[in-house]
């Protein structure tokens, strides 16, 4: 799978994180499903934190043990809205 996506998610865990920040995290998307983010240090500028909700773009790549994954090029925290809002609540 290639081409550029946009998701929004609620954060449910942060599986990795490196000594420069990158950052491996894994939540539900505004349409309901699960998704797991990849992200350099420079895409996610910080680490995001369980709950949070964040708008991020990339490329789907096919990972041989852990399925589809995002890679991220940008995320960016945001207030939650619509079904996020929701799970936010």
């Amino acid at each position: 799978m290639t081409g550029q996506v946009e998701h929004r998610i609620c954060v449910r865990r942060v599986l990795n994180v490196t000594k420069s920040g990158a950052a491996i995290f894994s939540g539900i998307t505004d349409k309901d499903c699960p998704l797991r983010v990849v992200a350099s240090a420079k895409a996610v500028g910080r680490v995001p934190s369980a709950g949070e909700a964040w708008y991020v773009t990339g490329e789907m790549r096919a990972h041989p043990t852990y399925g589809d994954q995002l890679h991220a090029s940008h995320c960016r925290q945001e207030l939650p809205r619509g079904r996020l809002l929701m799970r936010y609540l």
